[in-house]
């Protein structure tokens, strides 16, 4: 049983030896690394030759143009051949003893299709801002996602996730390229079709904050790309699950106040005529009805985006 570990790289020269290193020290080591150099500019690929030196066997890196994280992954998943994937951000870091866990839940049932890693939220000093705290327990994937709704999980990013090679080749998952939230776009998706899935017991990754990253940065050219992409990933959601008969109602409108509520997020750092554009087609798509009033946190979410989209 392997793992394939794909990270993509774009100047992370200051993280990327700490990312590597974690993996180097796996108390698992039937593993292989697939680095895939997103046209970066800055010292990283010297970095990641050392690793690819001292462990030829293990870790592989590629150099392409550069074209973002969805095609980095998306070539890196062509390259695998692992019997699992797992995806690392090379700014984060993961614990010591990650592989080993995930081979101990797959060694007792090999047909999961998808676990979840829960994760720590660090600063660059490695202080710990946030711990998802959430219950080990096996579950339908449309259960997996209501049980990550109720406890306030950000669901989408797809580093949170071990996700079987022919589970996702069989379905022809594909990152949307060119996308920012890519992963938003394709985990919510993978999860509602999954049959086998479970949780594992300890934060093993470790998420860094920090700034200037591709979801810390400020500029309003990013908040308008971020905010049309969402819209465009709700669409595309939307449609899918217009196809999923077997996904039981409780799951599709878990689903889509989800991405109804990113999708109306988005509107808050535009302005202007930009902004007055996305609230027409947030109107037009009728989001706000995908927000449910079933609890007062929900009530008091819709009242406000209605604000937005109508004052």
């Amino acid at each position: 049983m392997k793992f394939s570990i794909i990270i993509p790289v774009y100047n992370v020269e200051q993280y990327v030896r700490k990312c590597l290193q974690s993996i180097e020290n796996q108390t698992f080591q039937n593993f292989e690394v697939i680095i895939i150099n997103d046209g970066t500019l800055d010292n990283s690929q010297a970095i990641i030759d050392e690793f690819v030196t001292r462990y030829p066997e293990q870790f592989q890196t590629y150099q392409i143009p550069n074209g973002g994280p969805s095609k980095a992954r998306n070539y890196g998943i062509k390259k695998a051949k692992g019997d699992y994937l797992i995806f690392v951000d090379a700014d984060d870091y993961i614990d010591k003893d990650l592989l080993a866990s995930l081979y101990q839940k797959i060694q007792i049932n090999s047909n999961l299709e998808m676990i979840k890693i829960p994760c720590k939220r660090v600063n660059e000093k490695e202080k710990i801002l946030e711990i998802e705290k959430i219950v080990s327990q096996d579950l339908l994937g449309e259960d997996l996602l209501i049980y990550l709704r109720n406890k306030k999980i950000c669901i989408d990013p797809v580093w949170a996730y071990c996700i079987k090679r022919q589970y996702w080749q069989e379905n022809h998952f594909v990152f949307p390229e060119g996308k920012l939230h890519e992963d938003f776009a394709i985990i919510l998706i993978a999860m509602l079709k999954a049959k086998k899935t479970t949780i594992l017991s300890y934060p093993y990754y470790y998420y860094v904050i920090r700034e200037n990253s591709i979801m810390t940065n400020t500029s309003y050219e990013n908040a308008y790309k971020k905010a049309n992409d969402k819209l465009a990933h709700y669409d595309n959601i939307v449609k899918t699950l217009e196809n999923m008969e077997y996904v039981s109602k409780q799951a599709k409108e878990t689903c889509l106040e989800y991405v109804a509520t990113a999708a109306c997020m988005g509107m808050k750092s535009l302005k202007g005529k930009d902004r007055k554009e996305y609230q027409k087609q947030i109107r037009e798509r009728k989001v706000l009805e995908n927000i449910k009033c079933n609890t007062i946190r929900n009530m008091l979410r819709k009242v406000v985006f209605m604000i937005m989209v109508y004052g």
